[in-house]
């Protein structure tokens, strides 16, 4: 069974992992394995054993497990990504021990049960993991009313095709500090913002049954091979590889 949670810009997907073969992926990964190590290989053949393992970005690799996991991918655009380069060099990959998660683990155990969860449980375990691995990081929201009103707009425009002029209109601001001021308070940019809604859009009309074809194209996408191309630029795996499998595959959509 694989449980999959679409937080806002991040992704938490908790069962057996859904791919074993080399593969690449634009956000960062941590995986953990809390009943035994397994082994990430490099395309060089080089390799890594351990409970725990932060992926960087783009980097080809593949992972030998054989028992549950637990995967946290994390955006490079965001404030986390640039402190996760800051500490895992670029090409690279990185363990850690696993009893730095503490009391941590139990909640992920739990995770990798075959049972559902909240969205609420699930944001709160990344919080806890990142936390965790990356003592200091503060999480950051839209406290600025601004910006509060670009994101209450957003989801007002179905193919989510917006222009900056658009919403610097709706925030009262000129362009360039609509975009400085978005990527300060959400941690992210607006184009990046806007990806990960139409990709959220998508992923959900397939879920409620809709065709890939048309979920891709009322998400904003030209087609499903731009649909399928960028989630698996994002993520490593195709949306087919997800949804194939439907019975076993639970897919929850977390975002506000």
């Amino acid at each position: 069974m694989l449980n999959i949670y679409f937080l806002d810009n991040r992704l938490l997907v908790a069962g057996d992992d859904f791919s074993r073969s080399y593969h690449r992926h634009y956000f960062y990964q941590i995986m953990i394995s809390p009943h035994a190590p397994f082994i990430a290989r490099l395309k060089d053949g080089s390799e890594k054993e351990g409970h725990i393992m932060l992926i960087n970005s783009n980097l080809e690799h593949c992972c030998l497990i054989n028992s549950p996991s637990l995967s946290l991918f994390i955006d490079p655009e965001s404030p986390l990504g640039d402190l996760f380069i800051q500490l895992i060099p670029e090409g690279s990959l990185q363990t850690a021990p696993l009893d730095i998660l503490g009391t941590t683990l139990n909640g992920i155990l739990s995770f990798l049960s075959e049972k559902e969860h909240r969205c609420t449980d699930a944001a709160a375990l990344s919080n806890h993991i990142v936390e965790l691995l990356f003592p200091g990081h503060k999480m950051i929201g839209p406290a600025d009313t601004r910006i509060a009103a670009v994101l209450n707009y957003i989801p007002t425009v179905p193919d989510k095709k917006i222009q900056v002029s658009e919403l610097a209109r709706i925030a009262g601001l000129s362009e360039s500090r609509l975009m400085h001021l978005f990527r300060e308070t959400m941690g992210i940019s607006i184009r990046r913002y806007l990806l990960w809604k139409r990709l959220l859009d998508g992923l959900s009309l397939i879920d409620k049954g809709e065709s890939m074809t048309m979920a891709a194209m009322e998400a904003g996408f030209s087609d499903y091979a731009h649909f399928s191309r960028t989630f698996k630029e994002n993520f490593g795996t195709s949306l087919k590889s997800i949804f194939r499998n439907s019975r076993f595959v639970h897919v929850s959509f977390c975002h506000s």
